[in-house]
């Protein structure tokens, strides 16, 4: 503001003047007031939005966050199940193996007690091992009934029928099969 103007006009006395430099400066503080109100509020809807845009972008950050988090733990579930399968196969394969040396064993006529002691020791073994500790709880209970049928193995047909019933449920299950 100017008062230079205001105050020269007082001393020489003109009113209209003086009427004049009153509205002029009136005239000014209400366009700078009304200037820097606008102005202010600009700002104000400016840090508003820039509020709002920093807190969408802290959700969007935070639902990526949980994707890729979600994403990882379902890759890893799959590698982990993966890799189990595929040791449980190689577990089970061997186990299958020494059950079929008993099937041999049978179709040439030497199935003896000796034979399938021997075999129920291997079970045994496997239950105890790597594969067991891979097979489901159901798979390891199946094993022990099947070890069990072979060491209580006779010669008797009776027995070999429990063998036999206890080897079909025992592979259903290395299958992953349900018994039905």
């Amino acid at each position: 503001m100017d008062f230079k103007l205001f105050i020269d006009t007082l001393l020489t006395g003109t009113p209209i003047a003086i009427l004049a430099a009153l509205v002029g400066i009136l005239w000014q503080a209400i366009y700078t007031r009304s200037r820097d109100r606008l102005h202010d509020e600009q700002i104000k809807r400016e840090l508003e939005l820039e509020r709002q845009k920093f807190e969408y972008q802290k959700q969007l950050e935070v639902i990526r966050f949980e994707y890729e988090q979600r994403r990882w733990r379902e890759e890893l579930a799959r590698e982990i199940t993966v890799k189990l399968v595929e040791a449980r196969f190689s577990e089970y394969t061997e186990v299958w193996s020494f059950v079929e040396s008993i099937s041999a064993s049978h179709q040439m006529g030497g199935l003896t007690t000796e034979t399938t002691k021997a075999l129920a020791e291997k079970i045994k073994h496997w239950r105890y091992s790597k594969g067991g500790l891979l097979a489901e709880e159901t798979t390891r209970d199946v094993a022990y009934v099947f070890q069990t049928a072979l060491w209580e193995y006779d010669g008797s047909k009776e027995s070999y029928r429990r063998m036999r019933q206890a080897r079909r449920i025992f592979f259903w299950k290395l299958c992953g099969r349900t018994l039905d």
